[in-house]
């Protein structure tokens, strides 16, 4: 029987989920730099969302102007990726594994695919898991959220996303369907980025594990 884990979030608002999940993944941490800083939470969100909204529109700005708009947009739009194999890396330690082969089933992959999303900023929950699939829902996303680029130019990746085939060509869409191989899982287990916040197909970005039939 599938585990479903997101009715505790139903109620939540945005910012209360990400401060949910700032205080899971930090503890007391955050209480002591929000009382050193003399802030609440919620202002250190706002401070934050702002110092990573100017940084990623001077990224944004000089990649466009040295290699143009189309090939620049697309150069700014990966460059978080170039952080994935430290992000897998701090993912397996917290969970208690050397090795990325030591993943055996749908549900442990799962959780590792959150922990590196949760690694990048992107939290997300397991909103269903068991033996045969697992779905994971980002409750943030950077890239949709206007973090990754400039909130002016956010037409213009929608654009991109709809002129493509499909999720499986867009790179977090690639992310998705190559993990189960990555975790040499490939030949059992399919993965797939089935719903996708920028396009509007919902207010999450759904990937999906499915055992292969």
């Amino acid at each position: 029987m599938s585990a479903r884990t997101a009715s505790k979030f139903s109620n939540m608002s945005s910012d209360e989920k990400i401060i949910h999940f700032m205080t899971e993944t930090t503890g007391d941490k955050i209480g002591q730099v929000m009382k050193l800083l003399g802030r609440t939470a919620e202002e250190q969100c706002l401070a934050s969302a702002y110092c990573a909204a100017t940084y990623s529109y001077i990224v944004y700005e000089v990649l466009r102007e040295e290699f143009g708009p189309e090939k620049g947009s697309r150069i700014a739009v990966a460059v978080p990726f170039g952080f994935g194999g430290w992000a897998m890396k701090v993912a397996l330690r917290q969970m208690g594994l050397n090795d990325i082969k030591e993943i055996k089933d749908i549900p442990t992959m799962a959780k590792l695919f959150q922990k590196v999303m949760n690694v990048f900023g992107n939290p997300c929950v397991i909103t269903e898991s068991s033996t045969d699939r697992a779905v994971i829902d980002l409750v943030f996303c950077k890239n949709a959220l206007l973090g990754v680029g400039p909130w002016d130019r956010y037409i213009d990746r929608v654009r991109y996303y709809k002129e493509t085939e499909g999720s499986p060509e867009m790179g977090y869409g690639k992310f998705c369907s190559e993990f189960p191989n990555m975790c040499g899982l490939g030949d059992r287990v399919e993965g797939k980025l089935a719903q996708i916040m920028c396009l509007g197909e919902g207010s999450a970005c759904r990937t999906v594990f499915e055992r292969r039939r």
